[in-house]
């Protein structure tokens, strides 16, 4: 027997009835409580009780064990479901629970606990029985294995528990797919924005001003200006056209009688490229107002000096 010195120690489970199992016959119900409350220094605990059934019917002959701090002592119920345990060793001043545990074959075993106090200042520290402490998981075992119910309980629990198991590694393969695939996800939108990105900046390269702008440069720097004013006046003539088929839609006409308000406000006349190029060459220094008279609407030479003339003379090169 191991024993320490300590101060009090007290073994505390709760004081309601305890089950563990299910059993052909119902959990027994103990009842316990000290003979004498409160006891004199040196006095023996004394604790007497009864265990019944459902039914409230005594039962007899049932095992009946109380864990106290320094010993466990058992007992048997009488006819009337009856016991009477008492303590070999003579109790110190201090407030102690004890543990009541109830068997009997066919029953459901019950768990309940008691105190009483011993008055008195504690002059010296209770050895505890740790052997005795350590006997009431076993106890509690051996009460669910004599009993066949019990032994098919606790393989169900084991059933459940590797069910749960199961569920959770299930799961958790779940999660890890869903994971998986969400970082696929993630990897192909990067690429898809990466390539979305370049494709943008493939039709910013390809924009009509950038791609003109392109040409422009392999012309000669002296004219470069004429381009961009062509360009220029095409360019607003398809905003001012595009302008014009939105609001087509929005007054209610369809896309065909929209794209040809567009068509009809984006084309431009031979005689309006004339006459642009005329003032082109003007604003830059080309050529004057006096030499561009001699030109007409459609851009042939006028006949003589005098622009005011409605005459026109065709030029032809001589054959090569």
């Amino acid at each position: 027997m191991i024993k320490i010195g300590c101060s009090i120690i007290l073994l505390v489970i709760f004081s309601t009835t305890v089950s563990y199992v299910n059993s052909s016959m119902g959990d027994l119900i103990t009842f316990a409580w000290p003979l004498n409350d409160p006891l004199e220094d040196g006095q023996f605990p004394i604790i007497v009780g009864n265990v019944k059934d459902q039914a409230g019917n005594p039962v007899s002959d049932a095992q009946v064990k109380i864990a106290f701090a320094t010993e466990t002592v058992s007992s048997t119920t009488n006819n009337v479901g009856s016991f009477y345990i008492e303590l070999k060793t003579s109790a110190q001043p201090g407030d102690y629970t004890v543990s009541v545990i109830s068997t009997k074959e066919g029953y459901g075993m019950s768990i309940v606990s008691t105190t009483y106090f011993v008055n008195g200042i504690p002059q010296i520290i209770p050895e505890i029985d740790l052997d005795a402490v350590s006997q009431i998981p076993f106890l509690i075992q051996e009460g669910l294995t004599k009993n066949p119910l019990s032994q098919i309980i606790l393989q169900h629990i084991e059933k459940v528990k590797k069910q749960q198991e199961e569920e959770e590694k299930k799961q958790q393969e779940i999660d890890d797919k869903k994971n998986f695939i969400e970082n696929q996800r993630q990897i192909v939108q990067n690429l898809l924005d990466e390539d979305l990105k370049s494709f943008e900046k493939g039709l910013e390269l390809n924009k009509p001003r950038i791609a003109f702008g392109r040409f422009v440069q392999t012309v000669d720097e002296t004219v470069q200006f004429i381009f961009w004013g062509q360009f220029n006046l095409t360019e607003q003539k398809h905003n001012e056209a595009y302008a014009a088929k939105i609001d087509s839609l929005e007054e209610g006409e369809d896309s065909v009688t929209a794209t040809k308000v567009f068509q009809r406000k984006a084309a431009i006349s031979r005689s309006e490229i004339i006459e642009h190029n005329s003032e082109l060459n003007v604003k830059y220094g080309f050529a004057d107002k006096s030499t561009q008279s001699y030109f007409d609407e459609v851009g042939k030479l006028r006949w003589g000096e005098d622009s005011s003339q409605n005459q026109t003379v065709s030029w032809y090169l001589p054959p090569s």
